[in-house]
């Protein structure tokens, strides 16, 4: 286990977990946090929000890291942020990873990631990994390198009753990882204004779960312009604000309606941009704050 580890986990799609790794990275990074983001999935989606698919290996650096002891090398995104692509070959090191499991070689199999990760350890103040929701090995590795799990869930009844699972795997990974333990739940995505859809969801979670699953006060709403649009352009909320502001700014609506009569194409931009930005940063707060706390308590235990 690595103290600075986070696995950002759910068996399920749907619940902005890539989103949530990519963004909450940003703004840390932003707050000078020198952060690391891994993307475990084989889909390679982080590469998306992060607008690096032109640099991406699609996981092969990650693949021959942990098959054949290659060093890993991460690739600088952002300024403190760096990046270690996943995508399609990964397929290849899960293929190889049941292999030795099947071999007998269990216990190596589940340090895997973490031996990996452990020389570049030292260099962060935070790890987040975005985990696959389906693959079960890949999950399970994560969960032995990892100290916390962050975990994202839409307000709807099957995302809520699907977080037993989670639990269930929480259970199984603390038989070789004791220290794993659960950072917060995240409510992802929530319409806007819904404050009502927000606290039945958090009362839904602690009956299901129990109070020992703290649920973070900041969600994050469903804005679905602002998102396609921050995926397609490369950019994190926070970038995506920023342009918008400059573009408010720099072109007035009556010179943008003109524009648009004489043909000239116009960039619009999510009248979200400004909640979703301001979405992320509360959770960023809430979540590297809670990180924190739990790190320090840890230390004066062990003092």
């Amino acid at each position: 286990m690595l103290e600075n580890v986070v696995a950002v986990t759910n068996g399920k799609g749907g619940v902005l977990k890539t989103s949530i790794t990519a963004n909450v990275a940003g703004v840390a990074a932003a707050g000078g946090w020198s952060v690391l983001v891994v993307d475990t999935d084989p889909q390679g989606n982080l590469a998306r929000d992060l607008g690096t698919m032109d640099r991406t290996d699609h996981g092969a650096a990650l693949a021959d890291a942990v098959m054949k002891g290659a060093p890993l090398v991460p690739v600088p995104v952002r300024e403190r942020l760096d990046w270690i692509p996943g995508g399609e070959r990964l397929e290849d090191l899960v293929a190889e990873l049941n292999r030795r499991a099947l071999a007998g070689r269990f216990a190596t199999v589940l340090t895997s990631l973490q031996d990996v990760l452990a020389p570049l350890a030292p260099t962060y103040d935070l790890i987040l990994v975005d985990t696959p929701p389906g693959d079960a090995m890949l999950q399970r590795c994560t969960a032995e390198a990892a100290r916390f799990a962050l975990v994202p869930t839409a307000p709807d009844e099957a995302s809520i009753d699907g977080l037993n699972k989670v639990a269930a795997r929480m259970i199984e990974a603390r038989q070789t990882n004791p220290d794993y333990d659960l950072l917060g739940v995240v409510v992802a995505p929530v319409p806007s204004g819904a404050s009502r859809v927000r606290e039945e969801t958090r009362a839904k979670l602690a009956v299901e779960l129990g109070e020992q699953w703290p649920v973070f006060e900041a969600t994050i709403r469903f804005a679905q312009r602002a998102a396609i649009d921050c995926r397609a352009e490369g950019r994190l909320a926070i970038e995506y604000e920023q342009v918008a502001e400059r573009m408010k700014a720099d072109v007035s609506v009556g010179q943008r309606i003109r524009d648009r009569k004489a043909g000239r194409e116009v960039k619009d931009f999510s009248t979200a941009a400004g909640g979703l930005a301001a979405d992320y940063e509360a959770l960023t707060n809430e979540v590297l704050a809670e990180f924190a706390r739990r790190r320090d308590q840890r230390r004066e235990v062990s003092a």
